[in-house]
């Protein structure tokens, strides 16, 4: 028989419109280019459902994803046998849909985690949770800040298994940034002391992939109107956190960085803020346009120029990870647009629409 076995509705979160800026092109005026506004119609989250099954005996969980050599050497090392968790705490694998990135697993897993957490409450068991070995230290931390011990291994996991389901994935979205303040905990509620000055303009830019290929540009521009340039990867948990909280304008170039927008929540104090995002022509997303609107922020999307290749029948988007060229016309009448000159940040829009050990297994 089964201890748990629960299902309910995912919330939507409706998000209103939206401008999306473009490159300056002759398709709007023959004679002078123009830059292209678009105003984006309103979207909203997936509708879903969460399920969440724990049986009275224990069970395997094993690794998702694992490649056929791997599984081979764990074959040949005798490392597929099963990790045993002690009874007095519930397994939740979390070894799957990309937690090693961090975006997925700040606005993803750890809102799932949170949420498997409060449906165990009545039981009364501490909740381990299973990630890959390979995983970021910095992740490991997020985890264990909300008060999760952590199990890192790619080995089979024996234990009272927590199984859920979240169909479809994406349906978290609606409901993430509500778990997350139910959940805050206190050194991120209250602040923790600033090692430096958080700025109010901050931007963010990227590194390694999907770069501007006029990104100094970008950067005097920027840097000629107040804005602070930081790469996320030089920075640790509580310093991204404290950056996306403190800031008022953020211009970023569309990633992973900004998924620490999630902590920030009115509700404590946090103020109003407006997100400048920089698009990929291969990679235009609406994950931040919402989560913007969930957190107190406004946002408005600038996408870079579009190549060749990404127009006609036999379009391919892959190249997403490409680097891309914004027009700085574009970016100046996005600004300008947003209102993120020297005027403080207004309100958004009105429009409608709790440390644990970490257990190293190799």
């Amino acid at each position: 028989m089964d201890m748990i076995d629960t299902t309910f509705e995912l919330p939507v979160e409706n998000a209103g419109r939206g401008w999306l800026i473009g490159e300056p092109t002759r398709t709007a005026d023959r004679v002078q280019p123009v830059a292209e506004e678009i105003h984006l119609p309103a979207t909203s989250s997936a509708p879903g459902n969460f399920r969440l099954k724990l049986a009275s005996q224990a069970s395997v969980s094993t690794p998702a994803n694992l490649s056929r050599r791997e599984r081979l050497k764990q074959w040949v090392s005798g490392e597929r046998n099963p990790i045993e968790v002690e009874q007095g705490s519930i397994v939740l694998d979390l070894r799957y849909r990309s937690p090693e990135n961090w975006a997925h697993a700040i606005t993803n897993h750890l809102p799932l985690a949170l949420m498997v957490r409060e449906q165990l409450v009545k039981i009364n068991k501490p909740v381990t949770v299973v990630l890959p070995k390979t995983i970021s230290g910095k992740l490991v931390e997020l985890f264990q800040l909300f008060g999760f011990s952590v199990l890192r291994t790619d080995r089979p996991v024996q234990g009272l298994v927590a199984r859920y389901e979240i169909s479809p994935w994406i349906a978290l979205r609606g409901v993430r940034h509500e778990v997350i303040a139910r959940h805050l905990p206190e050194s991120l509620s209250i602040g923790t002391p600033n090692k430096f000055d958080t700025p109010t303009r901050l931007y963010i830019s990227r590194k390694d992939t999907r770069k501007l290929i006029n990104e100094q540009r970008v950067w005097a521009t920027l840097q000629a109107r107040g804005y602070t340039r930081i790469f996320a990867e030089e920075h640790s948990l509580q310093e991204q956190i404290q950056y996306l909280c403190a800031a008022e304008d953020i211009v970023a170039v569309h990633g992973a960085a900004l998924a620490p927008l999630i902590f920030r929540n009115p509700g404590i104090g946090h103020k109003p803020y407006r997100l400048l995002e920089i698009f990929s022509p291969a990679h235009v997303t609406t994950v931040y346009r919402i989560l913007a609107q969930q957190t107190g922020g406004s946002w408005i999307g600038v996408r870079g120029d579009i190549w060749p290749e990404l127009l006609g029948p036999k379009a391919s988007f892959t190249s997403n990870l490409r680097d891309f060229h914004v027009s700085m016309e574009s970016l100046d009448l996005a600004m300008n647009k947003a209102g993120m000159t020297s005027e403080p940040c207004p309100p958004p829009s009105a429009e409608p629409v709790a440390e644990k050990p970490v257990l190293q297994v190799s």
